[in-house]
């Protein structure tokens, strides 16, 4: 069960991998690629996965996730938008 796990681990860091290359390269965000190929591979494996397969994957995606936006945080940013996303949280 683990080593399926790992194929399928692989396997989808792999296509998001090539999926963001390819959407970098013609100058579209690699997100898009991310998603997309994670949509194909659902498609195409998403009968053959477990609950708990998914379970993982699920909390990875989120673990992945949360490093992704760790990577773009920016204060400078964060400084300029400030004051509008205050308002915006309370309103």
């Amino acid at each position: 069960m683990a080593t399926l796990t790992f194929l399928y681990l692989l396997l989808i860091l792999l296509a998001a991998f090539l999926g963001g290359l390819l959407l970098k390269l013609i100058n579209e965000p690699p997100v898009i690629g991310y998603l997309l190929a994670g949509l194909v591979i659902g498609i195409m494996f998403g009968g053959g996965v477990t609950s708990e397969t998914l379970g993982f994957l699920s909390e990875l995606g989120v673990v992945l996730l949360l490093f992704t936006l760790g990577l773009e945080f920016s204060w400078i940013r964060i400084k300029k938008v400030a004051k509008l996303a205050v308002i915006g949280g309370i309103a």
